[in-house]
């Protein structure tokens, strides 16, 4: 447990976080991003910070923060000032593994998930804005390719070298691509990481608990074939584990974890071995 404590203010103090927070509050309800003529504006680029992560198959895990923003948030495709990035330029960065396919675009503002195929997707365009974060312009696409506050972008390909490492019993290898196991049925849960306590033991006892969401997979929910079949684990530190392969396989960015119905959890799995 972690004990915060605070000084009360004198009078003073309170004055100048009084003036503080309205200076804060006209800073917040400014239009970010934007100019007198309400275009795109430029506002320094840790006006607000936005996430985007590249996954799926591709070599590495991206992941990207706030971008400088554009000079115009409104200009399109073929106007003089616009700054797009074609998309497929955009996840190239990543490292495309195999034919791509498909890409998966989520938006942390509406909750939508949008696909398109990668044929074609170069004429969907990336931009940043304060206002919109990481946004999308695509105006041959339906309406729906052109989203707002992206903030995951999973590529799914054919042939894909990068996922799960599977050897079967006789010895054939294959791969579950990274981009299904990304897509396949998930187990979501909260794990408990901490708990921060102010004034404990008071009556004025505050506590707040921080819990991180983990999102697992079943290898017979991948694909039935899989179900009863024990199988060993086998670690990117070359450490091997013996499993009946019940337990789930743990996904977060481009990582697999596996962990037992027994609550242990084996980090960074690169392959298992049927049994």
């Amino acid at each position: 447990m972690m004990e915060q404590r605070y000084d009360r203010p004198g009078r003073g103090g309170v004055l100048w976080l009084v003036l503080l927070f309205i200076l804060l509050f006209f800073a917040a309800c400014a239009p970010a991003g934007s100019t007198a003529e309400g275009s795109g504006g430029t506002a320094a680029a840790d006006a607000s910070v936005r996430f985007l992560s590249i996954e799926g198959d591709v070599a590495q895990n991206v992941i990207k923060n706030s971008g400088t923003p554009v000079k115009n948030d409104g200009a399109l495709p073929g106007d003089a000032d616009f700054e797009g990035i074609p998309l497929t330029d955009f996840i190239a960065e990543a490292g495309i593994s195999g034919d791509p396919k498909t890409i998966y675009l989520f938006s942390s503002g509406d909750g939508f998930v949008s696909s398109i195929d990668y044929e074609g997707a170069e004429e969907v365009y990336v931009i940043f804005s304060a206002a919109k974060g990481w946004s999308l312009l695509a105006p041959n696409h339906p309406p729906a390719a052109s989203g707002m506050d992206i903030d995951r972008i999973i590529v799914v390909s054919e042939s894909s070298e990068v996922g799960l490492s599977v050897v079967a019993q006789d010895g054939r290898k294959t791969t579950i691509p990274m981009g299904q196991l990304l897509l396949s049925p998930q187990h979501a849960e909260f794990r408990l990481d901490g708990i921060s306590v102010n004034n404990e033991g008071s009556s004025d006892e505050r506590a707040v608990a921080l819990y991180t969401r983990q999102y697992s997979v079943v290898l017979s929910d991948i694909d039935a074939q899989y179900t009863g079949i024990p199988f060993v684990v086998a670690t990117a530190d070359g450490e091997t584990y013996l499993t009946d392969g019940t337990g789930r396989f743990i996904l977060y960015r481009q990582k697999i974890n596996y962990k037992e119905t027994t609550g242990d959890v084996y980090e960074d799995v690169v392959e298992i071995r049927l049994r």
